[in-house]
């Protein structure tokens, strides 16, 4: 979708010499894998139609956040106007990243083993998409399919099919607000983080990528440090990379992201223990995983 080449290390899924265009109805297939899945094992579910319309459902908050992510900076053109917090925290939210780490936890604590057969579907759709097939640089982490989802299915499973019950919104909250979390970690990864640790030179900078470090930067730089954003922001140039990230460090970028993750764990970790609607190690056991990462 935004021609790059490579992705997490390997050459996108369109690059390869067979495929190209076939890439397309390749995830079409593949999508249509995951409802021929659940049918397969949930079919006779009580549940059944409330999970394809859970799956349904993220399909749609997904293309809207990929839509959003697209549209706000868009291949080519810089428009410093719409990189604000407001517009970054509706992408993160509802665009799409796959995390592993959520089976590890739904495993450990019974939500359901046909709801792990289920996710590992989508996510192996997630995958193929994100990591091959449509590469987006800077990981625009979905909040809602990476995190929320494995356990909405679990807890549709296990009887808990009311959308605006308490459990499920307890639920959604901190899952949401985990997502978004571990989505302004990888944006800061992407500037700070050790290449060699994280599996990857970030691209931000040069991907033109509406990232919470340039919204926070944009939102307390000088007249003259936006000008220089404006000239050096969204171009392949190893000199621009550089005048971009002496901004970061005149307005002490990287303090404020430790500053963000600390309250942002602060308060994970107090809504956690004060929800009763799950076991505790469901919350904690994902976000020991993300805290203080480092890739």
């Amino acid at each position: 979708m935004d021609g790059s080449i490579t992705r997490r290390g390997q050459p996108c899924w369109y690059k390869q010499s067979k495929v190209g265009l076939l890439a397309v109805n390749d995830g079409i297939l593949l999508e249509a894998q995951i409802y021929r899945t659940i049918k397969k094992h949930l079919k006779g579910h009580p549940s059944y139609l409330e999970i394809l319309e859970l799956f349904h459902d993220v399909t749609f908050q997904t293309a809207h956040g990929q839509l959003l992510d697209v549209t706000t900076a868009p291949i080519g053109t810089v428009d410093l106007t719409k990189y604000t917090l407001d517009n970054y925290m509706m992408i993160v939210t509802y665009k799409v990243m796959g995390h592993s780490c959520m089976l590890h936890a739904m495993s450990k604590h019974s939500l359901g083993t046909t709801a792990l057969r289920v996710y590992a579907g989508w996510k192996t759709l997630a995958c193929f998409r994100c990591a091959w097939m449509w590469p987006l640089p800077g990981l625009r982490l979905t909040a809602y399919y990476s995190f929320y989802m494995p356990v909405a299915c679990g807890m549709l499973l296990a009887g808990i099919s009311d959308p605006a019950a308490y459990k499920v919104r307890v639920a959604e909250d901190i899952l949401v607000e985990m997502g978004q979390y571990f989505q302004i970690q990888d944006d800061y990864l992407d500037a700070f983080g050790d290449p060699d640790t994280i599996g990857k030179v970030g691209t931000d900078i040069e991907d033109n990528k509406c990232s919470w470090l340039i919204c926070t930067c944009l939102k307390e730089a000088s007249d003259a440090q936006k000008e220089t954003i404006k000239a050096n922001y969204g171009k392949k140039d190893k000199e621009c990379v550089v005048a971009i990230k002496q901004i970061y460090q005149e307005i002490n970028v990287e303090e404020r992201f430790k500053e963000y993750e600390a309250e942002s764990y602060k308060k994970l970790v107090a809504a956690i223990d004060a929800q009763t609607v799950l076991p505790k190690a469901v919350f904690t056991s994902l976000l020991s995983k993300i805290y203080k990462r480092k890739k």
